[in-house]
């Protein structure tokens, strides 16, 4: 079988390379060997059709509800079920608060309002609003080692 031109995989990770303008470009884009062939294919024809702009800044819309699946399926392959099945809960913590947004809304400040309604409302202790604050943080650590988004706004809370 012949090796697949443009595609290599580090780690878990695979990633996509192209040419552009006589300048190659490297993109991390997903675990899935086929998702990465997709999104290599996708890319070239942007180039084809004059829709590749790589000085611009890219525009991310994956909402929360698109990305909690590709997280979730990464959790059950990657994590302990025990890890998982924490996961699980602190995602049915978080979507309350984050439902219906895009991950590239989800601001400090939102994030900030979410710590102070957990402890305030449901009455819960500062160190299980930190393991939701843990699962959030991964979760956009991921989506930025994906190609989903760009910047983590976790990284600008403090944990209780």
């Amino acid at each position: 079988m012949g090796k697949d031109r443009g595609l290599f995989k580090r780690g878990s990770t695979w990633y996509i390379q192209y040419f552009h303008g006589g300048k190659r470009y490297r993109e991390a884009v997903s675990e899935s060997k086929t998702e990465a062939k997709n999104a290599l294919a996708a890319r070239k024809t942007q180039i084809k059709e004059g829709k590749f702009y790589p000085g611009k800044k890219q525009e991310f819309n994956t909402s929360w509800e698109e990305f909690l699946p590709v997280f979730l399926r990464w959790a059950e392959k990657n994590l302990k079920p025990s890890s998982y099945r924490r996961y699980s809960t602190n995602i049915n913590n978080l979507k309350p608060y984050f439902e219906g947004r895009r991950l590239s809304h989800i601001s400090p400040k939102m994030i900030e309002f979410f710590k102070s309604s957990r402890i305030d409302n449901d009455g819960v202790s500062p160190s299980s609003v930190n393991r939701d604050l843990a699962c959030l943080k991964r979760m956009y650590n991921l989506a930025i080692k994906w190609g989903f988004l760009e910047k983590n706004p976790v990284c600008n809370v403090d944990f209780l």
